[in-house]
């Protein structure tokens, strides 16, 4: 059966990349943030974060809700008005120190950076072969998170965070010339055998909770990983050094992808990619020493970066719209959100980080099964 063809698509890549990347700048950079939010609006850290992850949901809303209109939505117009939301909400976050500024400011930055990131990843699934664009998109997106984590925590150490959100402000307007390259309008051809019902029938709602369940099990260990660090005799400057390596290391899975492609199909490699994870974070919770763990995260960390490509090109295939892959960045948040709630829900009943280590082994699980069924009621889709 044929899919939808996109007949007018901007053939470069840098566009779409550019933007989503500007996109994702703001997660990473939270970690950068979390103290002097803190201290500035004199809130504490446990409160700080709170309102990061309202950010990150605000995020994942609006990636999903765009999601259906990603097929008719100007990509160029689309991106402009993310980019100028992400701005005005860090000019807002930086306008006075007090919290109801603060609220609102990351709510409308995260409203923002989900936008541009279903608009990116809908034209990036466009792509003639969607699976090698994302793989080359992840590339740059590893490239920048080791960038802001050697580069900026000396600079951003005990500064004030409205001076960090007008920094953040500045972003956005680097990636406007990637917006204005964007397209203006998408045109597909859908032949009336190949009607594809929205970004959420069922197979796409498959491939949808499969990308949650493959963040869940990359970020169910993450927020304790120093905690386990420490428990087996890392110090801290040991332990940045393992996640640097980590992290240089997990350039590897985006390589392959890219080099890779599709010659063997989608689902071994998101076999490969789902088993990978699970080993990853078994281990990682599981370590005894800085080598094992250093392994866990090194695997982990490479494996999410290896499948991710493969579930946005199988979203793309399931509706070249690019609604799908559009939808699925909003539910990596949701993955992303619903993780750490859950293994604090894991810990509080066991009181050990080994425990945790299962949530992502069952949840590695479930996103592999759900490919499975979603190849078996489409394989020319998954293949």
């Amino acid at each position: 059966m044929k899919h939808l063809v996109p007949t007018a698509v901007s053939s470069a890549l840098w566009p779409a990349g550019g933007t989503l990347l500007c996109a994702e700048a703001g997660g990473y950079l939270m970690p950068l943030l979390l103290g002097p939010m803190a201290a500035t609006y004199a809130i504490g850290e446990a409160a700080a974060g709170g309102v990061l992850a309202v950010q990150l949901g605000a995020f994942a809303v609006a990636a999903i809700a765009l999601a259906p209109r990603l097929g008719a939505l100007s990509p160029r117009r689309g991106a402009l008005l993310a980019l100028l939301l992400i701005v005005a909400g860090n000019l807002l976050s930086a306008s006075q120190p007090v919290v109801w500024s603060l609220v609102c400011g990351r709510v409308l930055a995260g409203l923002g950076e989900g936008m541009a990131a279903a608009v990116a990843a809908a034209a990036i699934a466009r792509k003639a072969d969607p699976d090698r664009a994302f793989a080359r998109v992840f590339i740059a997106v590893v490239l920048m998170t080791l960038a802001i984590f050697l580069l900026l925590p000396g600079l951003v150490a005990g500064q004030d965070a409205r001076l960090l959100f007008l920094g953040a402000a500045c972003v956005p307007m680097l990636a406007i010339p990637a917006a204005l390259a964007l397209p203006d309008r998408v045109e597909v051809q859908t032949p009336a055998a190949a009607r594809v019902r929205g970004p959420y029938s069922v197979r796409a709602l498959q491939i949808c909770a499969a990308i949650t369940l493959y963040s869940v099990s990359a970020n169910s260990y993450w927020v304790y990983v120093e905690r386990i660090a420490t428990g087996i005799g890392m110090s801290p400057e040991a332990f940045g050094k393992a996640f640097a390596i980590g992290v240089i290391c997990a350039l590897a899975g985006p390589v392959a992808a890219e080099r890779l492609g599709t010659r063997w199909g989608r689902v071994p490699p998101l076999t490969v990619g789902c088993v990978l994870l699970a080993i990853g974070g078994w281990l990682s919770t599981h370590a005894t020493t800085p080598l094992l763990l250093t392994v866990g995260v090194t695997v982990s960390s490479a494996a999410l970066l290896f499948g991710t490509p493969y579930l946005l090109g199988l979203a793309a295939m399931v509706d070249p719209s690019g609604r799908v892959a559009g939808a699925g960045r909003g539910f990596n948040n949701v993955g992303s959100a619903i993780a750490p709630a859950l293994a604090a829900g894991i810990l509080g009943a066991t009181g050990a980080y080994t425990s945790i280590g299962w949530i992502s082994v069952a949840a590695a699980a479930g996103a592999l099964a759900l490919v499975l069924l979603s190849a078996r009621r489409a394989p020319q889709a998954a293949g």
